[in-house]
């Protein structure tokens, strides 16, 4: 009004600098640093467009400061973002490197360990730990007791056996588990019952060192009494037990 019109004055440099903002959006596109690099772009916009009137003398200095602060920092928050890319492809390729170590070492791994038939797979599954059959149980009931998970199950397998709370009725055992806690119990009370075994000998090294004729069909015809032999068979191998030397302190079944 009366020549008193407030007026932004553009810098020549504002066009390319927004066309570059632009074309880098769409190829490097940066979403940790969009927002601060539009908002500090707008910021400078203004900054380096100082508001005049007509016929005002303007500080040629000044402005070439504010062009060269402008571009300063709009460099800056390109390198900022270049880095940031650079460090994300660092990381998959080292990533990638990892993951291609260990295949490699799974691969020889496998070249080199002797090929398994389905007879030697089949009794590895079922009978090589004690209590494979009840492993969902492990994971689902006894988490948290890995030093003594026999006598964790046998506890949750008798308090649903005996009570009559319906909430304790809802802890299932599957079939297979149910017969080898049935077949332990029949094992361990025959050989506790007879006396056959010494007071420092866990039924288990017990029902290995009897022959097999004199042990009841309840017990011998069962997975528990066949996984306690190969159990105990591979432990012998392995020199971790002896059947002439029975230690002195061993967990009861």
């Amino acid at each position: 009004m009366d020549g008193k019109y407030i007026y932004i004055r553009f810098c020549p440099m504002h066009g390319p600098f927004f066309f570059f903002f632009l074309v880098n959006r769409m190829i490097f596109a940066c979403p940790p640093f969009a927002p601060m690099e539009f908002s500090l772009y707008l910021f400078l916009f203004f900054y380096s467009s100082p508001i005049t009137h007509p016929g005002q003398n303007n500080n040629k200095k000044k402005k070439k400061e504010n062009n060269y602060l402008y571009l300063a920092l709009m460099l800056g928050m390109r390198g900022v973002c270049t880095v940031w890319i650079f460090v994300c492809v660092v990381l998959m390729f080292g990533l990638s490197l990892s993951h291609a170590e260990l295949s490699t070492t799974e691969i020889q791994f496998q070249e080199l360990s002797p090929p398994q038939t389905s007879s030697e797979v089949s009794e590895t599954n079922s009978l090589t730990f004690p209590f494979f059959a009840c492993e969902a149980e492990l994971r689902q009931l006894c988490p948290k007791q890995m030093e003594a998970p026999l006598k964790c199950l046998l506890q949750h397998f008798e308090s649903q056996r005996n009570t009559k709370l319906p909430w304790r009725r809802r802890i299932t055992f599957s079939g297979a588990c149910s017969r080898w806690l049935w077949a332990r119990q029949e094992c361990v009370s025959y050989v506790r019952q007879t006396g056959i075994c010494r007071a420092s000998e866990s039924a288990r090294n017990c029902l290995r060192r009897i022959p097999p004729r004199g042990i009841p069909s309840g017990c011998r015809e069962t997975e528990y009494y066949r996984s306690v032999l190969l159990y105990g068979e591979m432990k012998r191998k392995q020199g971790l037990w002896k059947p002439s030397n029975t230690p002195k302190k061993q967990q009861k079944d």
